[in-house]
């Protein structure tokens, strides 16, 4: 979700509730990353939010001729607006099970934003589920994940060979989850390479999980 050359860009992960041609998520349900413009990690979230510092929500319409939505982002330093069409292409267009491609058009308005419009793409995603591998703070991490009833998420494995455990929630692409130890990760999915960026406190990158059990596979 570009916001101007100058400005941050954002990653928008949400779980989508339908009910007749409604759909909608609540502020619960929607998460917001900020990413890189340039560079070798272009497009790399950096962290979690935006510059309205809010919590955003997501209402919109499926129709005969055109899908329509609209995000609002309300917090302290104000309410950005974007709202824009929305167009479902075919499944599998990445070449994975319950995989769909979105593509669509926006713009941009509100107190806390820059006004800007463009075009966008996104996935629907199949649930969370299978063994994820790779080295997480120089750490070798093998993890077995399931996404259950109501977007929870749960994994276990073994992280330095030691046992871990994870609980938590899934939004969009990401999940959001700790080990009981007072540990705390997110994981942003990425349908183009089927791993993970996986993130530690304070938005810390740790490394990337790739599907598989070998954790050497994975590219940092």
């Amino acid at each position: 979700m570009p916001l101007g050359e100058t400005q941050p860009a954002f990653l928008v992960e949400m779980n989508i509730f339908q009910s007749g041609t409604q759909i909608s998520a609540s502020a619960q349900q929607v998460a917001l990353f900020q990413t890189k413009l340039t560079g070798s990690a272009s497009g790399q979230p950096t962290g979690i939010g935006t510059q309205c510092d809010g919590n955003a929500s997501v209402e919109g319409v499926l129709g005969a001729s055109s899908n329509t939505f609209d995000l609002k982002d309300n917090g302290p330093a104000g309410q950005g607006d974007f709202s824009g069409e929305i167009t479902f292409q075919n499944l599998n267009e990445m070449g994975q099970p319950g995989i769909s491609q979105t593509d669509g058009n926006f713009s941009i308005s509100g107190s806390c934003s820059v006004g800007n419009s463009g075009s966008f793409n996104g996935f629907l995603l199949k649930p969370f589920s299978g063994t994820y591998a790779g080295m997480l703070n120089s750490r070798p991490v093998i993890l077995t994940m399931n996404q259950g009833a109501n977007y929870s998420f749960s994994a276990s494995g073994t992280d330095n060979a030691s046992a871990i455990t994870l609980s938590g929630q899934v939004i969009g692409g990401a999940f959001f989850a700790s080990d009981g130890a007072g540990n705390s990760y997110t994981g942003i999915y990425d349908p183009s390479g089927n791993d993970f960026l996986v993130y530690g406190s304070n938005f810390t990158f740790l490394g990337q999980l790739n599907a598989g059990s070998n954790p050497a596979a994975a590219s940092p």
